[in-house]
């Protein structure tokens, strides 16, 4: 299995103070600045009685959201793996120094498109637990 990793996995949304990224993000609309995402729904991912993988699995988990977002930040550099000031001002709602703030550009259209692969090589549920 290839795990990629694209704009997503480097744009950074706040809505009402949450911090919004990755596989969470599901569309934006830039005029709008408006988001649609991923919000946790608080359950234990331990009392998941859904088997790993399946859409039953995700919604226990996850559930689709929507609002207007306060702030579109990217990091150029496009990390995988977050300093600890990154992660401590992302977590503090403030923008890394390192990353710019989106006021009227699209985060696809600031990285072209642009991919990385992340992992070649991912071991299977079966093999984690």
């Amino acid at each position: 299995m290839t795990i990629h990793a694209d704009w997503r996995s480097w744009t950074y949304f706040f809505v009402n103070g949450e911090l919004i990224a990755g596989g969470r993000i599901v569309d934006y609309n830039l005029q709008k600045q408006r988001l649609r995402y991923l919000r946790s729904t608080g359950k234990k991912a331990s009392e998941n009685p859904y088997e790993f993988g399946t859409p039953e699995h995700e919604r226990w988990l996850w559930e689709r959201a929507e609002g207007t977002y306060d702030h579109a930040w990217v990091d150029p550099s496009k990390s995988i793996a977050l300093s600890p000031n990154d992660v401590e001002a992302l977590e503090n709602g403030r923008k890394p120094d390192s990353f710019v703030e989106l006021i009227d550009q699209d985060p696809q259209d600031f990285f072209h498109g642009q991919e990385r692969t992340v992992s070649t090589c991912v071991p299977s549920h079966e093999e984690i637990e």
